[in-house]
């Protein structure tokens, strides 16, 4: 093969890496933000949600409400450090989207479409993430 063949395949596999990461961040900081917006929705008003009586995650909205704005301020930090290409982060990454969407899940029968929206958000970012070629020869 010539030089300016594997130039270019390199090129090419560089400019999809580029993409996913790119797509990576973007994903995760937009789940980042959208869990931000669920959990100062759920502090400012109690209301906006559905009472489970008998629902064995029965936390209080307020203790929901830090749970989704505490994800959503690291996930919006890992996304943000994931723009700087560290594996770190992309390790960091997966493990809080897998923390919102086990959180979104719980949530699910309190404030289903949008926990459903989260969830396919979520897994969304978790492939972008995976795909991002951060992970090294891991994934």
């Amino acid at each position: 093969m010539s030089e300016h063949t594997e130039f270019r395949r390199s090129r090419v596999a560089s400019d999809w890496v580029t993409g996913g990461i790119a797509l990576a961040v973007v994903s995760q900081t937009l789940v980042g933000v959208l869990q931000f917006v669920q959990g100062l929705a759920a502090l400012i008003n109690d209301g906006l949600l559905v009472s489970l009586p008998n629902y064995l995650f029965a936390f209080d909205f307020t203790v929901w409400g830090w749970i989704h704005l505490t994800l959503g301020v690291v996930l919006i930090a890992t996304g943000i450090a994931l723009a700087a290409r560290s594996r770190v982060a992309a390790w960091a990454s997966i493990f809080f989207l897998c923390l919102g969407a086990s959180a979104n899940f719980l949530f699910l029968p309190i404030y289903p479409l949008w926990s459903i929206v989260l969830l396919g958000i979520d897994f969304f970012a978790l492939w972008a993430v995976t795909k991002s070629g951060l992970l090294g020869d891991w994934v």
